[in-house]
């Protein structure tokens, strides 16, 4: 039927028919996913619980704790945009105060750590979880959310900024001492920068620490967690002990190229005779900070690898080598326990659509 048409013209209704299949299509999904979302309706009640917890309400101040129990939580994870657009304009701003309480009673019941995690299943006391988490200040905020992803058979470290204040630290070391048998801070201390400098440093001191720890932890994660600990534990058991860190082309200039990046020249192995036959020269590519190391991997980058020299020369960058570290050697290393490798790295997975001469 088309052919009666000059092509001009049939590209013009081809256009057309293929917007109207799109707004078809746009509209379907959105009804479903109205449904979707009708039939999820969260069961929360319609407003935050008001019982009064004195130890919070002495930690933020009467007027930060007002204002988040008066939130309605139900409105916001059912995302009611009107009522989220009109709280968002002012945000609640929270802040440490200078005479926060900080033994252990006070920290335990400002957020009811042993009424949050539950029932323990075998499930996960068989299999155990690390954090390892470089901190600078909102000491309040960490505490909320150890409280968030506590669980006894976990172990936690922090590793302090040595720029951050006293009274922070101060604070971090007893919330150490309250959970003293899996919550630790670091020996070590690094001046620590956005730009990337020393945060490899100060995540490997918690590394270095939690690898000497008897706890038989199989992962160990940085990132606040959006799952619980019951569903972290199914989601590492099925990584089968592969590492969760992404590979990327790393971004211009985060490496000086004109350095040597051979293996034997950044003296990567311990072992002289452990380097990999057929990688010579490492191919650098990147991730954000946001990684899951096994256990394995833990081990092998401390006991097997001397990364210092290969962070010694990312650092001549000037931004963004922390996230070149993990990421190059779960790529190239063929003996990295959980890694990946390059193979995809610059091959389209999707189908490329072309959109010229239709």
């Amino acid at each position: 039927m088309l052919r009666m048409f000059t092509p001009k013209k049939r590209n013009f209704l081809v256009s057309i028919l293929l917007i109207f299949i799109f707004i078809y299509f746009y509209l379907y999904c959105s009804n479903f996913n109205f449904r979707w979302k009708k039939n999820l309706r969260l069961t929360t009640p319609s407003t935050t619980n008001t019982k009064t917890n004195n130890y919070l309400q002495s930690a933020l101040g009467p007027k930060i704790f007002n204002q988040i129990n008066s939130l309605n939580c139900s409105l916001i994870l059912n995302e009611n945009k009107s009522y989220i657009n009109s709280i968002k304009i002012k945000r609640i701003v929270q802040r440490d105060l200078n005479d926060l309480k900080i033994d252990c009673n006070s920290i335990k019941n400002r957020w009811k750590f042993f009424q949050n995690f539950g029932e323990i299943s075998d499930e996960e006391k068989r299999f155990p979880i690390a954090f390892a988490r470089t901190v600078y200040r909102d000491y309040l905020m960490l505490e909320q959310m150890l409280s968030v992803e506590y669980a006894p058979h976990n172990v936690y470290c922090y590793s302090l900024d040595r720029k951050a204040d006293k009274k922070f630290k101060e604070r971090i070391r007893a919330l150490s001492r309250c959970f003293s048998k899996n919550v630790f801070v670091s020996d070590e201390e690094y001046n620590v920068y956005s730009s990337g400098k020393n945060v490899s440093r100060s995540h490997l001191s918690c590394l270095e620490k939690l690898n000497k720890r008897k706890e038989d932890w199989k992962y160990v994660n940085h990132d606040l967690p959006l799952r619980t600990n019951a569903e972290l534990v199914r989601i590492f058991k099925a990584y089968n002990g592969t590492n969760d860190i992404a590979t990327k082309n790393i971004v211009k200039n985060t490496v000086v190229k004109s350095l040597d990046w051979s293996l034997k020249g950044l003296r990567l192995y311990r072992n002289e005779n452990a380097y990999p036959p057929n990688i010579k020269q490492l191919n650098h590519t990147k991730s954000l900070n946001l990684i899951v190391l096994s256990r394995a991997a833990v081990n092998f980058t401390l006991k097997q690898l001397n990364v210092y020299p290969f962070i010694d020369q990312l650092e001549k960058s000037r931004y963004g080598m922390d996230e070149v570290l993990y990421s190059t050697l779960n790529s190239n290393l063929p003996d990295f326990p959980g890694g990946f490798t390059l193979d995809c790295l610059n091959i389209r997975i999707k189908l490329p659509t072309v959109w010229e001469g239709m």
